[in-house]
């Protein structure tokens, strides 16, 4: 199987980013969206005041049940946006904010009708918790200013037949 067959996980990340990039209230330069995707390296080593607002969205953990049912299994991932001010003026980092809990509503329309193998697969998504602070992580990058850390969980559920496809019994 190919590398470039998108998987139910990278489905997911690249419509999260969609369903932001398409929303007006999310006004980030291209240059400061961290996507981790493409051809080149997408952590800047060097920053300057146009740098920022910068967002990046990271893959984090997961949990499943691959005995969900007698036929399913289901898998629970984390997305977390991490915007970086560069600033500790509030206003700096607010509206984006705003723009990630309020273009969330979109997941029931653009989340939900993803498919993998014609079948969808996202049942629930939530943003699981918010932080506003000075991320310690962050900061060893040399970001100074608020850090907010906006965690989203997205629960997929699959047959374990279109899984499974060919490779097992």
């Amino acid at each position: 199987m190919s590398l470039t067959v998108l998987n139910p996980f990278q489905l997911v990340y690249d419509e999260l980013w969609s369903m932001l990039e398409e929303d007006i209230r999310f006004t980030v330069k291209e240059g400061n969206k961290i996507k981790f995707t493409g051809t080149r390296e997408p952590i800047k080593t060097n920053h300057t005041t146009s740098d920022y607002p910068e967002v990046m969205l990271v893959p984090e953990s997961g949990t499943g049940n691959l005995c969900n049912t007698s036929t399913t299994s289901m898998c629970v991932r984390q997305y977390s946006w991490v915007i970086s001010a560069g600033d500790f003026r509030y206003e700096k980092i607010s509206h984006l904010e705003w723009a990630i809990y309020a273009g969330m509503l979109a997941w029931m329309y653009r989340l939900k009708t993803l498919t993998w193998e014609d079948v969808e697969f996202v049942k629930c998504a939530n943003i699981v918790s918010a932080n506003l602070d000075q991320i310690e992580q962050q900061r060893t990058r040399g970001i100074p200013g608020w850090i907010a850390v906006w965690t989203i969980s997205v629960d997929m559920h699959f047959s374990n037949e279109l899984i499974r496809g060919t490779n097992l019994p």
